[in-house]
């Protein structure tokens, strides 16, 4: 299985599949949750829209980690990379 590189890839909150497209997985797949109508009630490319897809993106990254570190296997997502 082909695995972008670490920056490129995203965990989803919702279904916890990593992704390499968040922002259109969530808008097509996820649009009944209710943090997503919020996000797509914000103007595209907003400061408030960009923060709140940031928000979402930490929340499923620091999910995948927990799992990560319970499992002791599986690929750590860091925030940034040095």
């Amino acid at each position: 299985m082909f695995l972008p590189h670490n920056n490129d890839i995203n965990a989803c909150p919702y279904c916890g599949e990593l992704k390499v497209n968040f922002n259109k997985h969530i808008q097509t797949v996820h649009k009944g949750e209710t943090d997503v109508m919020k996000l797509l009630d914000l103007e595209p490319r907003s400061k408030e829209r960009i923060e709140h897809v940031e928000k979402l993106l930490a929340k499923g990254n620091h999910k995948h980690n927990v799992k990560t570190i319970k499992l002791q296997r599986c690929m750590f997502i860091p925030k940034r990379r040095p």
